[in-house]
C-alpha cells in the first residue's frame, strides 16, 4: 500500500455521480457510500454502456460556475486500481452486456502538479499491465481510429490545460510507454480571449489565458508525431437557452473570439476526425449547482437567454453548430 504522501485526494461518496443506471449491479453495496469510482450510464437499453469517472478533488482555478462535492479522501494509485477493477469485475460477471466506453478522469483538476501527474501514471501503469492479464476488461471497447490510437482502450482527460506546457515533455513522452491504452486530452477553454478568461475563471490574470493555447498546440504536436494521444477543446462555458453570459462591468456579451483562439481551433479542424475536435459547453444549472448559480447571478455573469438559441443547456454541441464558426471559418 502506497505511503500518505502517494496519495491523492478524489470525490468520494457521491450517488449522484455514482450512478443513473437502475441495473448497477453496485448499488445494493455499502461500499458506495466511499467509492470514489462513478459509472455514468451512456445507453441504459440494449446494447448497453457506459463511462466509469474518477472525480479529483482541488483545482488551479476559481471559476464561479463550477461545482465540487466537498467529501474528498485520499486514495493511492493502487488503491484507485482496486476499485476500478472491482467496478469491472461485477459488471463482467453481471450478464447485463454492458460495455464500458471509457474511463474519464476529471475534477477539480487532474493535471495539477507534478505530484498528482506521477499519481497518475502509476494508475496507468497498472491498467496497462492488467488489460493484457485479465478477461474481466474486454467489455471495454477497444478503439478503431485514428490510426495512431487502434486497438487501445479509451481514458479521457478533462483538464484545464494551464499546467500542460510545464511538464507536456516528460508526462507525454511516458504515456508512449503504455502499449493497450490511449488518451484523449480534452482541453476546456474558459472563454475565447484573456477578457473572458479572467471573469470566467474567478478574476485570474488573463495571461494564463494563453497556457490553455499553448496546451493544445503542444498536445496537437505530439498526435502528429504519432503519440497514443486524441485532442479535443471544448469552450467549457457558453451560452444556451437558459442563460446567456455577459461581462459584469458593461453587460457585454461574451464570446468574441481572439485570434489565438480561431487559430488553435483551426489547427484543431485540419487533424483526423475534426467533427470531434472542438465543442462547446452551454451552462446548464443542476440541482447540485444552486449555490453556483446564485454566485454568478450576483456576480451579474449571467443573464436570462433573449436570443432563442437552439443550443440545449447542459448538451455538447459541435462548435459548427454555434454562431462562432461564421466568426472562425
Amino acid at each position: 500500500m502506497e505511503n500518505m504522501d502517494n496519495k491523492q485526494q478524489y470525490n468520494s461518496g457521491v450517488e449522484e455521480i455514482f450512478s443513473n443506471f437502475s441495473k448497477d449491479p453496485c448499488l445494493g453495496e455499502t461500499c458506495k457510500v466511499t467509492c470514489p469510482i462513478g459509472f455514468t450510464c451512456i445507453r441504459a437499453a440494449p446494447p448497453r454502456s457506459g463511462e466509469l469517472r474518477l472525480d479529483f478533488y482541488r483545482c488551479n482555478l476559481k471559476c464561479p460556475f463550477c461545482w465540487t462535492i466537498n467529501k474528498p479522501r485520499l486514495w493511492g494509485s493502487d488503491e484507485i486500481y482496486e476499485r476500478i477493477k472491482c467496478r469491472f469485475d461485477k459488471y463482467y460477471n453481471s450478464k447485463l452486456m454492458v460495455t464500458i466506453s471509457y474511463l474519464r478522469i476529471t475534477g477539480g483538476e487532474p493535471i495539477l502538479n507534478r505530484k498528482r501527474i506521477n499519481h497518475l501514471l502509476d494508475l496507468f501503469g497498472l491498467i496497462d499491465n492488467a488489460i493484457e492479464q485479465d478477461r474481466i476488461y474486454k467489455i471495454w471497447k477497444t478503439r478503431k481510429s485514428p490510426q495512431n490510437l487502434r486497438g487501445r482502450k479509451n481514458i479521457k482527460i478533462q483538464t484545464n490545460g494551464i499546467m500542460i506546457p510545464k511538464f507536456c515533455e516528460d508526462f507525454i513522452n511516458e504515456l508512449k510507454n503504455f502499449n493497450n491504452i490511449s488518451f484523449t486530452f480534452e482541453i476546456s477553454l474558459k472563454g475565447t480571449n484573456p477578457g473572458e478568461f479572467s471573469i470566467l475563471a474567478g478574476g485570474l490574470d488573463g495571461k494564463i489565458f494563453f497556457e490553455q493555447i499553448r496546451a493544445i498546440k503542444e498536445l496537437i504536436k505530439y498526435e502528429k508525431q504519432n503519440y497514443p494521444i486524441f485532442v479535443r477543446g471544448v469552450l467549457g462555458i457558453f451560452h444556451s437557452k437558459q442563460y446567456d453570459l455577459i461581462f459584469p462591468q458593461n453587460g457585454r456579451m461574451m464570446f468574441n473570439p481572439s485570434k489565438e483562439f480561431i487559430i488553435v481551433v483551426k489547427s484543431l479542424m485540419t487533424m483526423p476526425r475534426n467533427q470531434e475536435r472542438f465543442y462547446v459547453e452551454p451552462l446548464r444549472f443542476t440541482e447540485q449547482m444552486k449555490e453556483a448559480e446564485e454566485d454568478c447571478k450576483k456576480i451579474g455573469i449571467i443573464t436570462p437567454s433573449y436570443i432563442g438559441r437552439d443550443i440545449k443547456a447542459g448538451k455538447k454541441t459541435p462548435i459548427k453548430k454555434t454562431y462562432l464558426w461564421e466568426l472562425i471559418k
